[in-house]
């Protein structure tokens, strides 16, 4: 009996020990598949991270793309600001997986302005995925601006050939300078960039040959003279002179009942037209008739009311030919109350001034020529599309001032990124 019981006892521990084995081992079967189940998860975890990462990234990359997508476009076309609706209506652009999209607003967020050259605050979205179905967004917004023409640090610039004729010219501040040929049978005191030089003659300066082409203002004409005060002209000045008087923002010598707060005049002659003996502040915006010219005279002090502005546009060819300097000779009186020169004014008509073109003065046209000559004097630019010739003594000074604060519509019509301007903008 005891032997019976005793084997009945080693079999029940024999199945016990079975059971207690089988149980082990399922619970190391469902440890590892828990271990292997988790491990799956964390690698889909840090699959999607990671996708979210490369679509976060990818969307930077064509939001970076929108924005320089603007600038390469204004480099394009010239007419980009007039054009834009059009251009924005394109938007979104296909890209890799993904698209962008740009805008481009004034700098307080205000609708861009289609007739100006001031900054501008470009808008760049890129998308990874789709619009419908974005994977990630990001946005920049950079600020932009029109650089100044490189024209504006030359003391003379023409898009067509210079000659200095037998002349003695003085330059300073900066060269002359030609888009085409310069030829020079006199003397030159000061450096001279051109595409090319057929005649040396005497140049003290540098002689930059091969230089690349400096662009014009190609909307300064028509910007000007929309906001310029039309002034008809009398019948018996239409093709003559105007002379001893002076001009500004509050002294108008053709219709004294119509002023300008700019000093910025349309004038419409029928004939030649000639300004001499005159002190101007201000800017004349003169459209010449077909076959007629300007011709500058005599003894003038001219300068721009606006330092914004310049002080002369014309349509047609232009001669300058100026004495030393200008006289009042008991004629006219050039610093009256209102007007006054270097803070000074009186009632007299006996004072005496320096002859001085100060500013920029704008010859347009490719057919437009200039002659500069007897003893005139620029402080400024003189800005020509068509050929120049100078003779005489003739001293032009280039003023550092206009590059870095150009007149209006006289920067380029492309833009440039701001540097440091760059900034992500969070939903």
């Amino acid at each position: 009996m005891m032997a019976h019981c005793l084997r009945r006892s080693a079999a029940v521990r024999r199945h016990t020990r079975r059971g207690s084995g089988y149980i082990l081992i399922l619970g190391a079967a469902m440890l590892v598949s828990v271990v292997g189940l988790s491990s799956l998860t964390l690698v889909r975890v840090q699959s999607r991270a990671g996708q979210t990462a490369i679509a976060a990234q990818r969307a930077r990359i064509h939001a970076r793309s929108a924005v320089e997508t603007v600038v390469a476009h204004s480099m394009a076309d010239p007419s980009w600001r007039s054009n834009y609706a059009t251009w924005a209506s394109r938007m979104p652009l296909a890209l890799d997986r993904g698209y962008c999209s740009a805008g481009i607003s004034e700098p307080d967020g205000s609708a861009l302005l289609v007739d100006a050259d001031t900054p501008v605050l470009i808008h760049g979205t890129g998308i990874a995925g789709t619009p419908a179905r974005p994977e990630a967004i990001f946005r920049w917004t950079v600020r932009a601006y029109h650089p100044t023409l490189d024209l504006l640090r030359t003391a003379l610039h023409s898009g067509s050939n210079v000659t200095a004729s037998g002349a003695y010219l003085q330059l300073a501040e900066g060269p002359i300078s030609t888009n085409a040929t310069f030829t020079n049978t006199g003397t030159v005191i000061g450096d001279v960039e051109a595409r090319q030089v057929s005649n040396w003659g005497w140049i003290s300066g540098t002689v930059m040959s091969d230089a690349s082409n400096k662009p014009s203002p190609a909307a300064a004409w028509s910007y000007y003279r929309s906001r310029s005060t039309a002034i008809s002209v009398p019948a018996a000045l239409a093709g003559s002179v105007l002379e001893w008087t002076a001009i500004g923002p509050d002294s108008n010598p053709w219709v004294p009942s119509k002023s300008s707060p700019d000093g910025l005049f349309h004038l419409k002659p029928s004939g030649d037209f000639r300004i001499r003996n005159c002190r101007i502040v201000g800017t004349l915006v003169v459209e010449l008739a077909a076959g007629r010219k300007l011709i500058l005279s005599d003894g003038l002090l001219w300068e721009p009311a606006r330092a914004d502005y310049p002080s002369l546009i014309v349509n047609g060819p232009c001669e300058i030919r100026l004495d030393s300097s200008l006289q009042e000779a008991g004629r006219a009186n050039f610093n009256p109350p209102g007007m006054p020169y270097e803070d000074q004014s009186d009632n007299d008509f006996w004072d005496s001034y320096s002859g001085l073109l100060r500013g920029v003065f704008h010859v347009v046209g490719s057919s437009s020529t200039v002659v500069i000559e007897n003893q005139t004097r620029i402080r400024g630019v003189l800005i020509a599309d068509g050929p120049v010739t100078i003779k005489d003594q003739v001293q032009l000074t280039a003023d550092p001032n206009l590059f870095l604060s150009p007149p209006l519509m006289y920067r380029a019509s492309w833009l440039e990124l701001e540097p440091g301007t760059w900034q992500a903008v969070t939903e």
